[in-house]
């Protein structure tokens, strides 16, 4: 059922998005087909078995694992290349006291081991359908590209940028970061699909902050969308919140 929804929302979608762009895959469910076994949901919120990953140090903020055992799970276009280009996820999370920021990573689901460096990153405030709000930090970094898994028999590959202590005030921020590949012998083939986080709220080795749950944006003109909720059923599908976090203290 679930499918049949999914497939006659992004039919309609096609009427807005660019030609070159109908023979693309928004998400990575569409891209291959993936499935699971479905998960263990309650309504009480809990960490399952808290470890603080290695590449999130210092640590303020991880929205948790992608779980590649939930029949959710799933990830977005989340990538500038040449079959995806200026497409960009953006995840909430927030700052209950002044902190300075010093990083940001995305848990990506790539088609390919390599991306083009330097790494565009942005942090945001005040995002709301159709309204990019206001830009609190951009620039390029180098970013990793690290394999910390094989999921749906894609890598799972993390993207982390470091940059100079930005201080956050409190209140609600958006974060993004955007892998991409133009220049490179695999770039032609290029994609890149950040992983959503599907186990609220049991999030899986979660750190700081709860989850803001359907509170994502997406941002694509390869897509023809602009600044739409993640969770609308949009071309995007329905995804709740995304695997991501932030580097801080």
């Amino acid at each position: 059922m679930k499918k049949t929804f999914c497939e006659a929302v992004l039919i309609a979608a096609l009427a807005h998005v660019p030609l070159f762009a109908q023979n693309q895959a928004a998400t990575f469910g569409e891209s291959v087909h993936a499935s699971g076994m479905a998960a263990d949901i309650s309504q009480d919120w809990k960490v399952k078995t808290p470890s603080i990953p290695v590449y999130c140090k210092p640590c303020y903020f991880y929205s948790g694992n992608v779980d590649c055992n939930n029949k959710n799970a799933d990830g977005l276009a989340n990538e500038n290349d040449h079959l995806g280009a200026d497409s960009r996820v953006y995840v909430p999370f927030r700052v209950t006291k002044t902190t300075n920021v010093v990083g940001l990573f995305i848990n990506s689901l790539d088609e390919v081991l390599t991306i083009d460096n330097p790494t565009p990153y942005e942090i945001r405030k005040g995002v709301s359908a159709g309204n990019g709000g206001m830009i609190v930090r951009t620039g390029n970094a180098v970013s990793t590209a690290t394999v910390i898994s094989d999921c749906f028999s894609i890598n799972l590959v993390n993207h982390l940028v470091k940059f100079k202590p930005k201080p956050l005030k409190k209140g609600i921020y958006w974060l993004n970061v955007t892998p991409q590949c133009l220049n490179g012998r695999y770039c032609g083939s290029a994609r890149y699909f950040e992983a959503s986080e599907d186990d609220d709220p049991h999030p899986l080795n979660h750190v700081g902050p709860r989850n803001i749950l359907y509170g994502s944006f997406w941002d694509s003109t390869t897509f023809g969308e602009n600044w739409v909720n993640t969770n609308n059923g949009t071309s995007g599908g329905q995804l709740r919140v995304f695997s991501a976090g932030v580097l801080g203290k």
